[in-house]
């Protein structure tokens, strides 16, 4: 069975799932317009003009639930094709979630529904949110918190009903604009969750923080502030006669699943008590110095390096400015770091794994058997923080035996008659972000790497494979490239930066249900001729953004002309 065609069946399904469900029996129907803000009327027959889709997609799920292994004998590719039809039938039903504004009118014209709401103009978009923000927390919990982290899954409390034909929910904002900043400015991102130009959303963030360690199985808990620590970081003796101190509470972040003491981050705020806001958050590493080394698990461990002042106790604040400042001891006699203090802490998470994996315990796999496909085998992780003459807070993470298969069948023909079928590769890679850099590849000063690869294919050598992600104001692609070189006799031929792109830009973009990976066209191609009448070469560069071709040849021949 292609296991990739199958995963991309079951997301769309998944993906897909409240609306099959409401297409078939009324109250889930109900039920779901509830969920978007909405109070439909009693006879709400909307969701009924889907079921011709929806019909079909079940036609073509009992039809592959049915192929016995007699049927797969017969017609190998049976299975495949099955698997791509239903594909197909979701994405009618996609499209038609589209249009639903169109069903709404036919159904409901007339109705105070339509009148007195925005649902024609906002039913599609609120729709979309919740089927993402939905599937996401329910099948992927740990990238919906991170999502939730960085501002682009937003949720709003809407208790306020503007008319009859509304009701209070909770609003599921899937931000898709803001994808691309992952890749280009995540620090944005992180900043819109946990303040604006007036004061921090202390409780929002420690919220979203608690529901990020809760995926990593890292138990983030409530507590009590230590009234001599708020204290000092406020510099305010008496900042427990603030009105809202009762109420205050503070975050304890672990970083050691299973324990809670051993090695955690608190997350304080800074009060402006006249004003009754927060100004900022000072975040306190408490560890036991004696122990550098913790067992996460199985399979992965946890090591510390500090230097200077980094010691049990450290902690830093962060305002409205962005400016930091470092505390010492924070946990027993506290104080402010002079700012020519240098100091260093670094946790690194490690495998403790065989060096050989099998196909089941690699990290990450996407692509098809025979095809492009893209496969990372483990990573470690690295959490480091600097005071030299600035301060760098960065987070690293290595990516493992690395394979890449480019397929080179997309190719026009004088391309794939130089290069042949594609080439397979191993890679490692490292990934970072920082409060400097924003995102970068580690070994490279942006969001493009080089990697050496010198792979002898006979008359083809791969000189090296290069990685970048690529982003606009539209959409990204994460791109991977090589640079071969052919020696043809008295020829060589340069194909520079030819690969593949996910998503493929030229047939979707990333907010496709459906993405995958597209033939990306070489950036050049150079030619080197030296023959007994002719020697010389040439180069001609093409821009695919802009479709642009530019170049230059020199030819000599019989040293004449």
């Amino acid at each position: 069975m292609d296991i990739a065609l199958q995963n991309i069946a079951e997301i769309a399904l998944k993906f897909c799932e409240p609306v099959i469900t409401a297409a078939h029996n009324t109250s889930e129907a109900k039920a779901l317009m509830l969920h978007l803000g909405y109070l439909p009327p009693g006879e709400f027959k909307v969701f009924d003009s889907l079921k011709e889709s929806v019909t079909a997609i079940k036609d073509s799920l009992a039809a592959l639930e049915d192929i016995t292994e007699a049927d797969i004998d017969a017609d190998p590719i049976l299975i495949a094709n099955t698997i791509t039809d239903l594909i197909q039938k979701v994405s009618v039903l996609i499209e038609d979630l589209g249009d639903i504004s169109s069903l709404f009118e036919s159904e409901l014209g007339g109705s105070g529904l339509l009148a007195q709401t925005d649902i024609l103009n906002q039913i599609a978009r609120k729709l979309y949110d919740f089927l993402m923000v939905d599937f996401l927390e329910k099948g992927y919990p740990k990238t919906y918190a991170t999502l939730r982290l960085f501002s682009i899954i937003e949720l709003n409390e809407r208790e306020e009903v503007p008319s009859e034909f509304e009701f209070p929910y909770l609003e599921r904002i899937f931000h898709w604009d803001r994808i691309g900043l992952i890749f280009s400015d995540p620090l944005e991102l992180l900043k819109m969750t946990i303040r604006d130009e007036n004061n921090y959303f202390y409780y929002q963030t420690i919220y979203a923080l608690q529901q990020f360690g809760n995926s990593l199985g890292l138990i983030p808990h409530y507590r009590d502030p230590d009234l001599d620590i708020l204290r000092f970081i406020n510099d305010n003796p008496t900042i427990e006669n603030w009105p809202g101190f009762g109420e205050l509470e503070i975050l304890r972040f672990p970083l050691v699943p299973n324990t809670f003491d051993a090695l955690s981050v608190d997350i304080y705020p800074l009060i402006d008590t006249a004003n009754n806001k927060f100004t900022g958050l000072v975040a306190g590493l408490s560890m036991d110095v004696e122990q550098q080394e913790f067992d996460i698990s199985d399979n992965f461990k946890l090591q510390l390096e500090f230097s200077g002042k980094a010691s049990n106790g450290l902690g830093f604040s962060i305002d409205q400015s962005d400016e930091f400042k470092f505390i010492a001891d924070l946990f027993s006699s506290p104080e402010h770091l002079a700012d020519n203090t240098q100091l260093g802490f670094k946790a690194r998470l490690t495998g403790k794994g065989p060096a050989v994996q099998s196909e089941e315990d690699k990290l990450f796999r996407i692509g098809t058997p025979g095809g492009n496909r893209l496969e990372i085998g483990s990573f470690n992780l690295t959490f480091g923080l600097e005071k030299k003459q600035d301060v760098r807070l960065y987070i690293e993470t290595e990516l493992l035996n690395g394979f890449i298969a480019i397929d080179f069948s997309e190719a026009d023909g004088f391309i794939s008659r130089i290069a042949g079928k594609g080439i397979e590769s191993n890679f490692g890679l490292g990934i970072g972000f920082s409060n400097k850099k924003s995102l970068y590849f580690t070994g490279s000063s942006g969001l493009e790497i080089v990697i050496p690869a010198h792979i002898d294919l006979g008359i083809i050598e791969v000189q090296n494979l290069s990685i970048a992600l690529v982003n606009n104001e539209e959409t990204f692609a994460f791109q991977i490239g090589s640079t071969l070189l052919a020696n043809l006799g008295p020829f060589k031929l340069l194909v520079e930066n030819i690969g593949i792109s996910f998503p493929d830009q030229k047939n979707g973009s990333l907010t496709s249900i459906v993405p995958g990976f597209g033939f990306k066209p070489p950036t050049g191609v150079g030619l080197r001729i030296d023959a007994t009448a002719v020697h010389g070469g040439g180069f001609l560069r093409f821009d695919p953004d802009k479709g642009e071709y530019s170049g230059v040849v020199e030819l000599t021949v019989k040293e004449k002309i």
